[in-house]
């Protein structure tokens, strides 16, 4: 496996993992109902951290 394969199966892995987290934190604590980027947005609100739209 390439050096370039190697990293987009790394770059897809890491993906799926931080939506599976989104998901988790949406469904058990923020509600929120948006995607992966409005979840991780809607957790530092509630944790006091200013983002960016």
């Amino acid at each position: 496996m390439s050096e370039h394969a190697e990293l987009r199966v790394a770059a897809d892995t890491l993906a799926a993992a931080l939506t599976d987290l989104a998901r988790l934190l949406d469904d058990q604590f923020l509600h929120a109902g948006g995607d992966t980027s409005e979840v991780f947005a809607a957790y530092a609100t509630a944790h006091g951290h200013e983002t960016s739209a």
